[in-house]
C-alpha cells in the first residue's frame, strides 16, 4: 500500500526534517530504500507531546502500535510489548549518521547496521539464541548498544552476513564459526540501493522470509 499516510520517508522528512538534514539523509535513496523495507505498510495515526515530539503509526498487516521520535538519533520503536522474545514478531530501527534495525521474524533475531558508505552487517542469532535472550530482559529499545548486551551474556550470533560494496561490484558473505560458509558477488546497478540488494539476499536465502515486505526494485 502507497498514499500519503503510509509513506514513512515523507512523513519523516515532514515532522523531523531538520535532523535529516543534520545527519544528510534528507534526500536519501538509501535511507528511502531502508525505510521500504523497515516500515513497510506503517500507517500515521497522529503526533502527540507526551515525552517527546512522537509520531504515531499502526501497521496495516499487523495492527502493533510504534512511535518515532528525536532522542539524539531518530528512533522507531514499538510501543506496548517491546521485549526481544520469540513471540514478539517486529522491528525498531534508530536513523543517525548510520543506520541500525532489530528485526525479530519466524528464523530469529537479527541486528543490521549500515555505515551508508555501502557496507552492512548483520548478526543473527536463532531461536534458541533468542529464548536466551528472552530470559535477560532486552528490548528493542535497547537498539544502541543491543550487540553489546547480547556478548555480555555469553551469547555469540549463530551467522555474521557482511555486505559490501567495492566499485562495480557488491560481495555478501556469510560467515558461521568463524568460518565463511557462502560468498556471492552480484554486479552494481546504479538503478537500485545496496539495501535493496541486502534484502533480496536476505529474501533468496530464507532469513527474511515475510511475504508482508515483498521487495522491489528502489
Amino acid at each position: 500500500m502507497k498514499n500519503d499516510l503510509t509513506d514513512v520517508y515523507a512523513i519523516l522528512r515532514k515532522e523531523f526534517g531538520d535532523d535529516l538534514k543534520h545527519f544528510g539523509l534528507d534526500n536519501s535513496k538509501e535511507l528511502a530504500s531502508f525505510l521500504h523495507y523497515n516500515a513497510h505498510n506503517e500507517m500515521f495515526v497522529n503526533t502527540d507531546e507526551e515525552y517527546y515530539h512522537n509520531v504515531n503509526f499502526k501497521n496495516l498487516d499487523t495492527g502493533k502500535a510504534s512511535r518515532a521520535f528525536r532522542e539524539g538519533k531518530l528512533y522507531f520503536l514499538p510501543k506496548g510489548d517491546e521485549f526481544l522474545k520469540p513471540d514478539n514478531k517486529g522491528k525498531a530501527f534508530s536513523i543517525g549518521r548510520n543506520l541500525k534495525s532489530i528485526v525479530v521474524n519466524d528464523n530469529g533475531l537479527f541486528v543490521e547496521k549500515c555505515d551508508l558508505n555501502g557496507n552492512i552487517i548483520t548478526q543473527y542469532y536463532d531461536m534458541a539464541a533468542l529464548s536466551e535472550i528472552e530470559n535477560h530482559g532486552l528490548s528493542f529499545s535497547n537498539i544502541d548498544y543491543i550487540e553489546d548486551h547480547i556478548q555480555g551474556l555469553g551469547i555469540a550470533p549463530d551467522r555474521v552476513i557482511t555486505v559490501g560494496r567495492n566499485n562495480d561490484h557488491i560481495m555478501f558473505s556469510v560467515v558461521e564459526n568463524e568460518e565463511v560458509i557462502q560468498q556471492e558477488q552480484i554486479d552494481a546497478d546504479e538503478k537500485r540501493t545496496l539495501y535493496s540488494c541486502y534484502y533480496e539476499f536476505m529474501k533468496a536465502n530464507n532469513y527474511y522470509d515475510d511475504t508482508l515486505q515483498q521487495g522491489i526494485h528502489m
